[in-house]
């Protein structure tokens, strides 16, 4: 249990430096996951990310879909988990994808 609580924490700290963005709760009160903010305020980025990591990437991560749009450009978070298969270069590809594909997303809007 040690392993996945370090683990995601690591990933927390990770995510946060690299996107420059923030942890939702203080790491006292993480388990083996973690809520990290998404480097958009746009509510539709953010939901064809996660759909993107689930159905191309068989990554799941959850947040995105939970939210309500007519909120408006507020900051939205990801809840990743940790686990005993994963290691800390996981985080490093996710963090990378996520932005990768962001910036497709950019682009595209761009041209349209």
């Amino acid at each position: 249990m040690n392993y996945n609580h370090d683990l995601a924490q690591y990933g927390g700290r990770y995510l946060s430096r690299l996107w420059k963005t923030k942890i939702l709760s203080p790491e006292n009160m993480q388990s083996s996951m973690t809520n990290i903010q998404v480097p958009t305020n746009n509510f539709t980025q953010c939901q064809i990310i996660v759909g993107q990591l689930y159905n191309t990437y068989n990554t799941m991560v959850s947040g995105a879909s939970n939210i309500i749009p007519e909120l408006g450009n507020i900051p939205y978070y990801l809840r990743l988990s940790a686990q005993i298969y994963q290691e800390k270069n996981d985080w490093h590809v996710l963090s990378a994808l996520v932005l990768n594909l962001l910036k497709e997303l950019i682009e595209i809007q761009a041209i349209q």
